[in-house]
């Protein structure tokens, strides 16, 4: 699993909002324009690098998770796979 934080004066990724209904007390992320662009990376992911399964993320208003599966040996690291995303995401807002 991989945690990204946000940078300071980075704009939201998303808002958690909670309600209550007749079936209980429940709760969900709303993504925010930078997360709308954080989850179209995420998704490119495998195209990208397609030894790359994305299993889960989770887009939170100042960070994210996301589980990374790596299907087979490759040259290319986890950290340069997580630099090229940065990468990605930082061009999408710009």
């Amino acid at each position: 699993m991989v945690t990204l934080s946000a940078a300071e004066g980075s704009p939201r990724f998303s808002e958690v909002r909670g309600w209550a209904n007749a079936e209980g007390i429940s709760a969900g992320v709303r993504l925010l324009p930078a997360g709308v662009w954080i989850e179209k990376e995420i998704v490119r992911l495998p195209e990208r690098y397609p030894v790359v399964k994305v299993l889960a993320y989770c887009v939170m208003p100042d960070h994210l998770h996301i589980v990374i599966f790596i299907k087979e040996q490759t040259e290319t690291s986890l950290p340069r796979i997580v630099a090229a995303f940065e990468a990605g995401c930082t061009k999408a807002f710009r």
